[in-house]
Formats: C-alpha cells, sequence, structure tokens
C-alpha cells in the first residue's frame, strides 16, 4: 500500500527566498495565509437511529459484494497465528472484546434502506464472538474457517481458537473489507498485544481514548467531497483511461473462466540489500521515490509479458493523511488505476519521469472511491475479470512491528487460504535487510512455476535498470542463460538429412523411371501414367526452352484443372524456369497486373482461359495448351539436364503472389531447395510412400498447392486433382474421398466445413490437413472421429507452404500449431528482437532452409521482412519476421495467437487490408477508407470497412460492393460497410484502429429498431423507461449504455423483484445488459421464480423470517441493548388536527398489518410468531408540550416475548402543530413507516 507521503516525497521544500515571494506576491493578491498547523479537526457526528452513512470507499465495496454475491469471502481480510505457550483465554476473550468496544466499525452492520447502504452500531458490549475448537488427536485435520460475511447480519467479524494440545493452539481472525483495510490488521495486533498483555496481569486497559470513531471520519468525508468536487475527479479519470485496454492479456497456464475466480497463493520475492539501495539510489538520483521506482519494473515486466504497450496498474493508497485516524480500524485504503505508456522505447530515466508524473498527478484526484471511477469509465464490464486493471502493487514502506504476547510465542500461519482480487498482486514491505515481497495470484490462472519465473524476469529488470539505466526498459535481459538455450536451441533441433542439391522435377524423373506405367495423374475420366507425365512435361519443356525459358526466367501457367496443368508446372521446372501461377477464376484486372509485374516470357493458357489475362506484356509468347495437340508435341521427349541448363537447388522453382499493403500484391519466389526440403519433410511425416492417394482441390494460386501437386509424384503415388465442379460440392467430395479410397487430402477449413455440411461420415485410413487459417477446436471435434490421423498446418508463403505441424488429439480445447518441419527454426520474439519466455507472446520469426529468395522486384520490402538470423550459427542464414504472433507452451509446443500487422486471413487466403483499402479508395465518391477484420471466439473473420464519403456524394454499400468484387476476388470483398464522418487519428496523425466503432447488425444487413417482445422483455422494457427516464427502448439496448449505474442497478433488481416475482442476482445484469438477454437469462433460471407466497392457515405458528431470525438471535446475546434494534421516526404534523381520525387511521393500519400486531414466543426451542387481535387497536399516547425546549421523554423499551413492537406518541404543542413519534423495533419491516 502505498501512502500519500511517500509518492509526494519528491516534491521539494521552498527556499527561505522562495517562501519571501510567494508571500509577497499573495499580500498583492490580497490572500491571507493560514496559520500552519490549523487544521480544523474531524467532528464527532450525531449518532442517527436509522443508520449512518457508509463512507465513499465503503459503497463501493458494498456494491461490489452485492454484484459478487456468490464469493462473499473475497472480501475478508485474515490474520492467523500459531500461538505456543500457556494462553490466558480469559485475557484473551477479554483483549478480544475490548477492541471491539473501542472501534464502533467492529460492531457495525450494512442494511440496504431503498437501494441505499447504512451502517447501524451495535453497544459497546457486543463482544468478539470466538469459537473456540479442541483437536483430541494430533492427525485430527484443522477445523474449517471459512466464514460466509453478512453484511446485514453484522456478520463481518469472527474468530476461532484451535486448541491443539502441548501448549498449542491456532489464532484465526476474519474482518471484512467493509470495516477493515490492511493497516487495521496492524492497529488490530499492536492493540490486541497491549490489551492481552494488561489484562492477562490484572491491569487495566492502557490504550488511550480514540478522538474519533469511523462513522464520525465517514460523516465528515460525506461533508468534504462535494458534488461539483467529485465531478471534477471524474473528469480526470475519465479522461485518463479514455481508450485503455479493458484486460491485461498476461500469458496464462489456463485460459480465463468466464466468471473470475477468487481463489489465489501465494508466491515470495526478495530484494537484498545491494539491489535495494541501488534501486533507491536511481530513485534519488531522478527526484523519484522507491515505490515509483518498483512500479516502473513492474510496468516493464507487464509490457514485456503481454505484449501490450498500455498498462494500467491498480496502486492502493493508505488514505490516512489525517492524524486523528491513524489509530482507527476502518476501511480507509482506495486504489487508483495508474496508467503507463510503453509504445515507444524509453530508457529508465524516460520511464521513471512518466511514473513520476503519473502518480502524482493521481495523488490530487485520490478521493473519489474506486468504483465510482469505474462508472465514470464505463469500461466493457465482464464477470471474468476486475474492471480498469488486473495487476496491481503497493509498497509498506513502515516495517509492520512483529506480532507477540507475553509467554507466548506467536508466529504467522502459514498456508492458509488466500484470496486474488486480481491476476497478479504483488505486495512488498520494506525491512532492515532488504524489501521481502509476497505475490499473490489467481490459481484458475496461473501455475506457481509460472510465477516464480514472473518473478525472477522483474528482479532481471530492476537489475537492468539500475546497472544499465540509460538502456531502453524494453531491451533489457529478461531471460536467464539457459532459458535463452532452450527456447532458441533446444526447441528447434530438427536438423535431418535430404537432397540439398536436388531439384524438385528431379525427384519426380526419379519416379518416372522406376515405375514408367504406375498411374501419376487422375483427373475426371482422364489419367497419365509416370512415362506419359514425365513425356509431356519433357516435350513441353524442350518447347519452353527454346522460346527463351531458363533460369532466372519466368513462365506463367494460367490453365483449368487437368492432367496439362500438372504437365505445365513440371515443364517450367524442366526448363529451368520459374513458373508463376494464376487461377483464371480471380477478376481479369488483377491477373494482368500479376502479368505486367512478373514478365514472363512465356503465358501458358487455355482458349477458356485466355480472355481472363487481357493484353499479355509486350516480352511474352502466348501458348494455348489444350487437350489437342500443340505445337510442343513435336520436340524431344527426353529429359534435360540441369547442369546443362546451369541449373542449381538455389535458383527460383516458383513465383507465388499474395497480397500486398499498398494495393500492389507482392511476388514471392521460392527456391528448388526450400521445395525439396519441404516435400521430404512431409514425405516422413504422413509416411507418403507408392501407395498414397491424394487428393488435390486447392487452386494453384494458392502456395499450399506445392503439397498437393508434387508430394505424391516424388513418392510414386497419385495424384487426384479434383475439377472446379467436384471441390465445390461437399456432397460429391466426399463421395469421391471414399470412392477413391483416397489416403491424404488437405484443406482449408472452408472447405472441410463444405464437406461436414454436406453430411460426409468419415473415410477410414484417411489422413487429413488442415491450414491456412485458424479454425475451432469444434471443426477439429467433429473431424477426429472421421478420419484416420489430422494434423494443423502452419506456415506463410515466405517459408515454403507449412512451418510447423501439429497432430490433434481427440479433446484438445485449443489446437497448436505444434513444432518446427525439418530443417526449421522458429522464434518467438519482441518488438526490440529478443526472445521472449516460455508463455509469453511474440512475434513468430522463421529460419531454416524453408526460407524463400524474397519478393520478386522489391529489394527494399525484402531487406525488410528477410533478417539476418542473429540465433544461428550460419553466418549467412536469415530468417523471415511473419507478422503472425505465437506463444511457446512448457512443453515446447507454439501455439498461434493471429496478425501482428494488418495481414489476415480468409477463408485460407492471406489479405492485406490495404490492399483492399487502395481499391475502395478508387471507388467514386469514397474520399478516405479503413478496413479492418474482426471475429469473435471460434468465428470466421469478417471483413469490415470504413469509409468517408466525398462531400456532396453517397455512394452506396451496395455500389461499393459492386465496384470491390469487380476488382478484387470475393474473400476480399468486406462483409460489413461502416460510413464514417471522418477517420479518428491518434495523436501522431495516423489511424486509431482502436478507435473504430464496431459495426451494428446494421452494418451487415439493415436492422431497425426493435421493440421488446413478451412478457418478460416488455415489463423489462417498462421498468428500464422508468429508472433511465427514456421514452423508448429496444430489446437490444444497454442498460449501462443508457445511463445505467450501480445504484440504479440496485434499484432494477428490486423493481424486477417486485414485478416479476423472480430473483436477479446483481451479476446476471453485468452479464446480460440488454433486454433480450436479461429476459432470457431470466426466463432460463424459472426454477428461481418468486411464486407467489400462500396465505398461513389459521391456528399454524409462523416462523420467523430469516432477517427477523437474525435480529432475534442478536437481541437474545446481547439483551442489555435492546435499544440498539430499535429505529426512530417521526413527522411534524402543522395545521388543525382531527386526534380522533388520526387515531381511527392508525387502528386501521394496526389492523391491515398482522406484523404490527405481533409479538415472538418460543415454543418447543423454536421462536415463533404471535398475531394478536385485529381490534386490538394501535398503542397511541397523547400528551401535551409545556416547554419546547423540554420535549417529554418517549423512549419505550420493547419486549419482543410479549409486544407490542409498534407504537406512538402525539405531542401536542399547539393547536396547529403537533409531532407523532413512531419508534419500531427492526423485527418490523424496514419499510413500516413510510407505509404507515
Amino acid at each position: 500500500m502505498q501512502n500519500t507521503e511517500e509518492t509526494s516525497s519528491s516534491v521539494q521544500p521552498l527556499t527561505r527566498e522562495q517562501k519571501a515571494k510567494l508571500l509577497a506576491l499573495a499580500k498583492a493578491k490580497g490572500l491571507k495565509p493560514k496559520a500552519a498547523g490549523r487544521r480544523q479537526p474531524i467532528p464527532l457526528a450525531t449518532r442517527v437511529e436509522g443508520g449512518m452513512p457508509l463512507a465513499p470507499v465503503q459503497r463501493g465495496l458494498w456494491f461490489m459484494s452485492q454484484m459478487e454475491s456468490q464469493a462473499p469471502e473475497r472480501y475478508l481480510l485474515s490474520i492467523a497465528y500459531r500461538l505456543s505457550g500457556q494462553v490466558n483465554m480469559a485475557a484473551l476473550q477479554a483483549a478480544l472484546d475490548r477492541i471491539v468496544a473501542r472501534h464502533e466499525i467492529l460492531r457495525t452492520r450494512v442494511i440496504n434502506v431503498a437501494g441505499t447502504p447504512r451502517q447501524l452500531i451495535a453497544s459497546a458490549d457486543s463482544g468478539f464472538a470466538l469459537e473456540i475448537r479442541t483437536l483430541s488427536d494430533a492427525s485430527e485435520p484443522l477445523p474449517d474457517f471459512t466464514p460466509r460475511p453478512d453484511p446485514e447480519a453484522g456478520l463481518l467479524l469472527g474468530g476461532q481458537l484451535v486448541c491443539l494440545g502441548d501448549g498449542e493452539c491456532l489464532l484465526r481472525v476474519a474482518l471484512h473489507h467493509l470495516i477493515a483495510d490492511g493497516w487495521s490488521l496492524g492497529i488490530f495486533l499492536h492493540e490486541l498485544n497491549a490489551l492481552y498483555t494488561a489484562f492477562s496481569q490484572g491491569q487495566p486497559d492502557p490504550l488511550p481514548p480514540l478522538p474519533i470513531q469511523y462513522a464520525d471520519y465517514a460523516a465528515w468525508q460525506h461533508a468534504q467531497l462535494s458534488d461539483e468536487a467529485l465531478e471534477t475527479q471524474r473528469d480526470y479519470w475519465r479522461m485518463q483511461l479514455r481508450g485503455a485496454p479493458t484486460c491485461l492479456a498476461l500469458p496464462t497456464d489456463r485460459p480465463r473462466p468466464r466468471v473470475q475466480d477468487y481463489d489465489g497463493a501465494c508466491a515470495s520475492v526478495t530484494l537484498d540489500a545491494k539491489l535495494l539501495n541501488e534501486l533507491k539510489a536511481l530513485a534519488r538520483r531522478h527526484g523519484c521515490t522507491l515505490f515509483m521506482t518498483l512500479l516502473s519494473g513492474w510496468a516493464a515486466l507487464m509490457r514485456r509479458l503481454s505484449a501490450q504497450d498500455d498498462i494500467v496498474i491498480g496502486v492502493p493508497t493508505a488514505g490516512r493523511h489525517r492524524r486523528e485516524v491513524e489509530s482507527l480500524i476502518g476501511m480507509f485504503v482506495n486504489t487508483q488505476a495508474l496508467r503507463i505508456d510503453l509504445s515507444d522505447p524509453l530508457d529508465t530515466p524516460a520511464l521513471l519521469m512518466q511514473v513520476r508524473d503519473t502518480a502524482l498527478a493521481a495523488q490530487r484526484y485520490a478521493d473519489i472511491p474506486l468504483e465510482q471511477v469505474v462508472e465514470a469509465v464505463a469500461p466493457t464490464r465482464s464477470l471474468s475479470h476486475s474492471p480498469l486493471f488486473q495487476v496491481m502493487l503497493s509498497l509498506q514502506n513502515t516495517p509492520q512491528q512483529p506480532f507477540t504476547l507475553p509467554g507466548v510465542v506467536a508466529s504467522p500461519l502459514e498456508g492458509e487460504a488466500t484470496m486474488a482480487q486480481v491476476d497478479l498482486n504483488l505486495t512488498l514491505t520494506e525491512t532492515d535487510g532488504g524489501c521481502e515481497g509476497t505475490l499473490c495470484y489467481a490459481k484458475a490462472l496461473f501455475d506457481a512455476d509460472t510465477v516464480r519465473r514472473y518473478l525472477s524476469y522483474w528482479l532481471r529488470i530492476l537489475r537492468g535498470m539500475a546497472e544499465q539505466p540509460d538502456c531502453a526498459v524494453q531491451s533489457l535481459p529478461l531471460l536467464s542463460a539457459d532459458e535463452r538455450r532452450q527456447v532458441l536451441d533446444e526447441v528447434n533441433a530438427m536438423r535431418v538429412d535430404y537432397p540439398r542439391e536436388a531439384c524438385v522435377h528431379e525427384l519426380v524423373e526419379y519416379q518416372a523411371a522406376a515405375q514408367p506405367e504406375a498411374l501419376a495423374v487422375v483427373s475426371d475420366e482422364r489419367t497419365l501414367s509416370y512415362g506419359e507425365l514425365n513425356r509431356m512435361a519433357n516435350q513441353l519443356a524442350h518447347w519452353l526452352v527454346a522460346h527463351g525459358a531458363g533460369p532466372e526466367t519466368r513462365v506463367a501457367v494460367a490453365l483449368p484443372r487437368g492432367p496439362e496443368l500438372v504437365a505445365s508446372l513440371l515443364a517450367v521446372l524442366k526448363a529451368g524456369a520459374a513458373y508463376v501461377p494464376l487461377d483464371p477464376a480471380q477478376p481479369s484486372a488483377r491477373l494482368n497486373a500479376l502479368l505486367h509485374d512478373c514478365a514472363p516470357i512465356v503465358v501458358i493458357a487455355s482458349q477458356t482461359t485466355r480472355g481472363a489475362l487481357g493484353e499479355l506484356p509486350d516480352s511474352a509468347t502466348l501458348l494455348e495448351c489444350d487437350e489437342a495437340i500443340g505445337p510442343w508435341t513435336r520436340c524431344a521427349e527426353a529429359n534435360l539436364a540441369p547442369v546443362s541448363r546451369g541449373l542449381t537447388a538455389k535458383h527460383p522453382a516458383y513465383l507465388i503472389y499474395t497480397s500486398g499493403s499498398t494495393g500492389r500484391p507482392k511476388g514471392v519466389t521460392v527456391p528448388h531447395r526450400a521445395v525439396v526440403n519441404f516435400l521430404h519433410s512431409q514425405r516422413h511425416q504422413h509416411q507418403a510412400a507408392s501407395h498414397t492417394r491424394l487428393l488435390a482441390v486447392t487452386t494453384v494460386s494458392f502456395d499450399i498447392h506445392v503439397l498437393e501437386i508434387y508430394l505424391p509424384l516424388i513418392v510414386g503415388g497419385q495424384l487426384h486433382l479434383a475439377s472446379d465442379a467436384l471441390r465445390r460440392d461437399g456432397e460429391r467430395l466426399g463421395r469421391y474421398l471414399n470412392a477413391e479410397a483416397i489416403s491424404l487430402f488437405q484443406a482449408t477449413p472452408a472447405t472441410w466445413k463444405l464437406l461436414l455440411a454436406a453430411g460426409w461420415a468419415g473415410a477410414p485410413g484417411l489422413t487429413g490437413l488442415i491450414g491456412g487459417e485458424a479454425f475451432s477446436p469444434t471443426l477439429a471435434a467433429a473431424l477426429i472421429p472421421r478420419v484416420d490421423a489430422l494434423w494443423n498446418m502452419f506456415g506463410p508463403t515466405e517459408t515454403t507452404v507449412w512451418s510447423t505441424t501439429w497432430r490433434i488429439g481427440a479433446e484438445e480445447v485449443a489446437v497448436p500449431i505444434g513444432h518446427p518441419i525439418a530443417n526449421t527454426r522458429v522464434y518467438l520474439l519482441d518488438a526490440e528482437g529478443q526472445p521472449v519466455p516460455t508463455g509469453v507472446p511474440g512475434e513468430i520469426y522463421i529460419g531454416g532452409d524453408g526460407v524463400s529468395l524474397g519478393y520478386f522486384n522489391r529489394p527494399d520490402l525484402t531487406a525488410e521482412r528477410f533478417l539476418p538470423d542473429p540465433f544461428c550459427r550460419d553466418t549467412d542464414a536469415r530468417m523471415y519476421q511473419t507478422g503472425d504472433l505465437g506463444r511457446r507452451r512448457p512443453d515446447g509446443v507454439l501455439e498461434y495467437l493471429g496478425r501482428d500487422d494488418f495481414q489476415v486471413k480468409i477463408r485460407g487466403f492471406r489479405i492485406e487490408l490495404g490492399e483492399i483499402e487502395t481499391a475502395l479508395l478508387a471507388c467514386v465518391g469514397v474520399r478516405e477508407a479503413v478496413v479492418t477484420a474482426l471475429s469473435g471466439e471460434h468465428e470466421e473473420a469478417r471483413l469490415v470497412a470504413y469509409y468517408v464519403a466525398e462531400a456532396d456524394t453517397a455512394p452506396t454499400r451496395e455500389g461499393l460492393r459492386t465496384a470491390l468484387s469487380e476488382r478484387l476476388p470475393d474473400y476480399m470483398v468486406p462483409a460489413a460497410w461502416v460510413a464514417l464522418e471522418n477517420v479518428p487519428l491518434t495523436p501522431n496523425g495516423k489511424v486509431d484502429r482502436k478507435a473504430l466503432p464496431a459495426p451494428d447488425e446494421s452494418a451487415y444487413a439493415q436492422q431497425p429498431y426493435e421493440a421488446p417482445q413478451g412478457e418478460t422483455e416488455t415489463a423489462l422494457a417498462a421498468i428500464w423507461q422508468s429508472l433511465l427516464g427514456v421514452q423508448k427502448v429496444s430489446r437490444h439496448d444497454n442498460f449501462f449504455a443508457l445511463g445505467g449505474h450501480s445504484l440504479l442497478a440496485m434499484q432494477l433488481v428490486s423493481r424486477v423483484q417486485e414485478a416479476l416475482h423472480r430473483a436477479l442476482p446483481l451479476a446476471t445484469l453485468f452479464a446480460f445488459p440488454s433486454i433480450s438477454g436479461l429476459a432470457a437469462s431470466l426466463d432460463a433460471a424459472s426454477q428461481e421464480t418468486l411464486s407467489e407466497i400462500p396465505p398461513l392457515k389459521e391456528g399454524v405458528d409462523a416462523p420467523l423470517s430469516l432477517a427477523q431470525r437474525r435480529i432475534w438471535v442478536l437481541s437474545q446475546m446481547d439483551a442489555a441493548s435492546g435499544d440498539a434494534y430499535v429505529l426512530a421516526g417521526g413527522v411534524k404534523l402543522e395545521g388543525p388536527l382531527n386526534t380522533a381520525a388520526l387515531r381511527q387511521a392508525l387502528d386501521r393500519v394496526y389492523a391491515r398489518h398482522d406484523v404490527l400486531r405481533t409479538h415472538i414466543e418460543v415454543r418447543d426451542g423454536t421462536p415463533v410468531q404471535v398475531i394478536e387481535a385485529e381490534n386490538r387497536g394501535f398503542p397511541l399516547s397523547v400528551v401535551g408540550l409545556d416547554d419546547p425546549r423540554d420535549p417529554p421523554s418517549f423512549q419505550p423499551t420493547f419486549d419482543l416475548t410479549a409486544g407490542p413492537l409498534a407504537l406512538a406518541q402525539l405531542v401536542t404543542v399547539s393547536e396547529k402543530e403537533h409531532w407523532l413519534r413512531l419508534p419500531r423495533h427492526t423485527s418490523s419491516p424496514t419499510v413500516g413507516l413510510s407505509a404507515c
């Protein structure tokens, strides 16, 4: 916990000269200096019998506890000690009782009065409820001590003393955060020590009386915090936290639960004296405090772990800046959300300056409770995590005194249950030898080993800050030497031999020579044997050579799917050129642009595809290659020796285009060696051989065709080439897989879904490969029972098809991308190029033999993305920066996390959003354009186009969609369209993509206002209209977006219960904030419906309600203080009063409400309600007032067993003024007075 004084200690005092100048200036302005040290003391507040207001921070806690009613123990503070020695039980109980008597807050309960919490204070002799247990057997497990706090019943404090024998005891105390904070625990233990010491020696209470009580502080704070002052603070935090991330994406060992789990554990950390002194010296040099330095290191760690540069950390402030409250037990702590920007590389001094400025500015706005800050900022709420921040840091710079008792050795009890308020909460305390800390963590998210690693990283960052202050904090060493070796070398030890000097076509030629009659290609009704395929390819290759094809030249291939396509690709390879595969189905303008970019020496097309290509480059020769005999058939049939062509494994095998960020597609040049390495790795992984039958369904413009076409041909297997009609028909595709006994099938998730949608039951013996984009575990789970093996494949075009693979298990929640293929290295690096720890997200870099040659005619872009590999012993090695994010599990398996830049995968195709933006800007009437990709959990990504129209123009969505369809493939046409007045920009003038509005349903398909449907929605809409002051509510409106806040939420809960007779937990409203969602939840929870209450039969004893029973038990425990349970009330009546009519009205009210005529009797040990006759009449006494300054006493004592429990006194002041006093016992209804 950070004290205000510690945070502000960097502010230097004024010199004598500066003080003189300041006083002179003030005098000139007519200002008079206040006398030093003359702050007005906190006044004593008048105790109101109807309850006192809560302090603002209490009120926020009360609301949060109502919302999280399923885990009330989250708000408990605990004290646990082992006491070794002879414990004086009487002195211990007396000391605990005296502490309760000293501090009103410890005998306080909180009630809900019409949605507003009030605190009621019990009498000073309430005592401390200490449960004493004795264990007769040392092996007997310890009794449970998990109190279920109930603020309304006053169950906010409790204790247990477990006697173990042989002078051993365990003392456990639990206090609710509504009545205590961490500082209070020290006060509690200090007073327990002093009082126990005195009482055990027969001495009186040695403690001085308290100057004020917590209720006085709460009332004073309410008076200090005016609405205007609070609004100023709300404005500050609203601006400070606007646009902050709602959740810090820390790497966790398990997925975050849908509802936050508060089960926690702790790990310890120590900063030795040397490091601590170095950090203090660093802080002094830069005008900071130790806390600011520790916070800077903590923020730097969070940035390194989360790969986010916008970090929000919760920092508790003690709130005890008044001397009167230093010795008070109570809830004073508030928590501030400090936001730290790590988007730019910062050295240690720069980071310290930012953190110092942020912390000091926050102190000026420290009075507003966190709960009100949350309401002001209005972040997207989730039950899965705390709002605003999920990590905290606090520093106790005043060491706590050890707890001791005379004659008893007290030692803290380890292993007690720990509540995790947030994901990670680091609490530090300065000691004589350094600094000790405890990191409390959520066990639902983290393992102990993970948390210990994080602490070691934090210490390494702090050392780096102290030793290398000029180094960018983001670049400071994080990993140990062992960890670095593990994440760089051990996981990449996949060296495998393969024919490094061979070309792709040579592997096919080997099979053609070995088994020329074997079936090689099957396409519709046509087939080619290996001999036929090789001869056709050779003849075409000779023709290509005659027309200039050779190494470093390119041949474009735009053919329909058939044997000629396969032969043409092989022919280009044999000729020594690189083929450029084109999909004739793509828009003509795009195909023509690609042709002019790659400048092919030959274009191979057919009569059916030639028209889609447009005007060919001047350098290109056209060859129409159809089933009919062509000019190549007169050429030689022999293989062309690579040596004679000057061809090596380093030359390009193909040039394939991917989407480009500037609107210009990028051509990736892949050499033979990379392809041969890839094919050999897949050959061994999938045990491909002459028995392999592979069905190819992918267009050749997608690089995964390389596996489909060449893998079966290099092992002597069969390549089945699906026609366009077959690959788009799920039912036919499924039949073909089974009828032809296909053994290997590769497809994108979209094609696999097509099969499943057609009812495909699976194929025995089939190995399935799925890749091209992320897919859901649901899809994997549906496919696994239908195939013999299912592999997830990952890799960018730039590193040759697939770079990592993973065989998917039957019950995997998240499908990983696995391990690198042979001779491939995969690194996960942060923004500074440093390897990230296990479990931490990093950008995926791929090195090894699969790295391509780069981008065709794009040396600048090649240099930007293809980098020297600093982690490989080969000095010429390069690695490719993928732009993909991933992380490595503890077992070394890679997980894919998504794109890091603006590239996305749609239906298996990698797309540069900039290319779509460029096309959109070319449309008539569009001035600005931004395209993003949005996806929900397990949903395919959808493109969203944002556009700003030119003045006086109004392009329609339909018109823009049509225009883009003519320029781009269908998978690059956005699904949603959002018109903007202006594109949001960051302060640096860049597009602020985070500020783009989320598309609503109207962006996809026009959806007008939708009225509430059904009884539940209609009733909810009426309640919302009344509470929120709106005239019209759509069934999709959000309660909080319409102005709802915590107090209105509590009122909504009450009104729903009243109107619908259904229980509505507050958490449900946050989970389902719309009319439709909330109504569905209420209807689904019909078993919790509050049924109609049937009338009680005459002659049957009425049991006490739960609330009455609590009051009954408390009053029996505290019989001497019956007035503590009396609530006073009354009204002043002005004007002539008809006393008879008043008495008659009171008698009628008395007769209407049985509870007013009730007293309590104990029958067979059980308290029951006994109701008097209706005609008894209301107990009303009438008195006169002789002296207005001396009103008559009226302090009735209620006897619960005799009654009455409601009575009144009418005081006649004059003929036109009367006082009607209406006290009642709390066992009567809370709203009784207003009803009366």
